[in-house]
């Protein structure tokens, strides 16, 4: 079985109680346009992989769509709520995000937004926006070295013929002493401004096999 950075997250990609109060609900309506959450909008994603660094990328015939579905409030904090038609061959797979007073996009597993944990530190980064200062540690990863994201400059994708202009999140993954046998991987985090994620790449942990999720078709409200 492959073992992927995507699935270890839980996505950290990378697997309610809702409570009402008169205290106000966290607003960031300045950041939310780079992001562009919006009850209707739906994103779809082709995976394409390949078992070494060298080979082609092949579509593996996984299609997973994203859905925003309604808002939901827990603690005081307005959330979208996510389903994937078929994430990591998990099927029906939801999540949580919002856009924090920081401008950065942020996430809560199901488990988490179910049980009421959504302090801050349960929330996972996504991307920062366009916020170069932001050094993000994921310590998911802390058994085999360490995952250290970074804004990257402005750039041009092409993705079945179409031009993005992207703002690359990449996790540079360094292994420990402990696990000599790994080599160092960098993961990726592409994301349109008013559009979304356009590409993910990631990788196993081991080994060399790598993929990417594409972008297909969106639809924006």
């Amino acid at each position: 079985m492959k073992t992927n950075f995507s699935a270890i997250l839980a996505i950290s990609f990378f697997l309610l109680s809702c409570s009402r109060s008169e205290d106000p609900i966290e607003e960031t309506t300045e950041a939310t346009p780079f992001f562009n959450l919006n009850v209707g909008n739906e994103w779809v994603y082709k995976t394409y992989d390949r078992p070494d660094f060298n080979s082609d990328f092949k579509f593996n015939g996984q299609i997973d769509t994203l859905k925003i579905i309604s808002e939901e409030t827990s603690n005081n904090k307005k959330y979208y709520k996510i389903t994937h038609s078929n994430r990591n061959q998990f099927s029906n797979y939801i999540e949580y995000w919002r856009v924090n007073k920081n401008g950065y996009l942020v996430y809560l597993s199901s488990i988490d937004f179910d049980k009421g944990n959504t302090l801050d530190t349960n929330e996972a980064v996504k991307h920062p926006g366009k916020d170069y200062s932001l050094i993000y540690p994921d310590n998911n990863y802390i058994e085999y070295g360490s995952l250290i994201y970074k804004l990257y400059p402005e750039t041009t994708l092409t993705i079945d013929n179409q031009n993005y202009k992207v703002y690359p999140f990449k996790g540079q993954f360094t292994p420990n002493d402990q696990n000599p046998n790994l080599i160092p991987k960098v993961v990726e985090r592409n994301y349109s401004e008013g559009i979304g994620l356009v590409k993910h790449v990631s990788h196993s942990v081991s080994g060399t096999y790598n993929f990417e999720d594409r972008l297909v078709s969106y639809k924006i409200n």
